[in-house]
């Protein structure tokens, strides 16, 4: 992870300010390594959005857990790649949260097809999409005053954003 400031600024620009995420980072496409990230006034940006490799307890029936490693880069390549249709053998986690994937679907983005990924827990979810180069990710949350629809509209301006500074 690299702690850019500029990228840091862009992430509070374009995925906090309005109020629409509550954290949100950028990562490089080709290697789902974060580089910028931003959070709410009080919280911390990179544990909002993404956690070191780590074993969680995942619930297998009422009274069976599981324990598992989760690696928040390789399943945030994964969601890159293959979407949906992903192999999560430890579930899908992102900034220490566990989510269900819950939709994939193309959506225009300045004059290109993106492929837009949501994912949802209890009150909350991510929206994700990539640009040429980076991967886009917000993350809302209803107690925040957040909707999933309103992450999504960040999301796609800043990957709108990044196709014209890639180009």
């Amino acid at each position: 992870m690299g702690d850019d400031e500029a990228w840091n600024a862009t992430c509070k620009e374009w995925l906090i300010d309005e109020g629409y995420c509550f954290a949100g980072g950028v990562a490089g496409k080709s290697d789902c390594v974060f580089y910028g990230a931003a959070a709410m006034e009080g919280m911390d940006k990179w544990e909002s959005i993404f956690k070191e490799a780590r074993t969680e307890k995942i619930q297998i029936s009422d009274d069976e857990t599981n324990d598992v490693q989760v690696d928040e880069t390789n399943i945030l390549w994964e969601i890159v790649t293959n979407g949906v249709k992903g192999k999560y053998p430890s579930g899908v986690w992102l900034g220490g949260r566990k989510y269900t994937l819950v939709r994939e679907q193309e959506l225009e983005v300045e004059g290109k097809e993106v492929k837009v990924i949501f994912a949802s827990r209890p009150k909350g979810g991510f929206c994700l999409a990539c640009s040429d180069q980076s991967v886009v990710i917000g993350y809302s949350d209803e107690d925040k005053g957040q909707k999933g629809g309103n992450a999504q509209k960040a999301v796609l301006n800043m990957v709108g954003y990044l196709f014209q500074s890639e180009g």
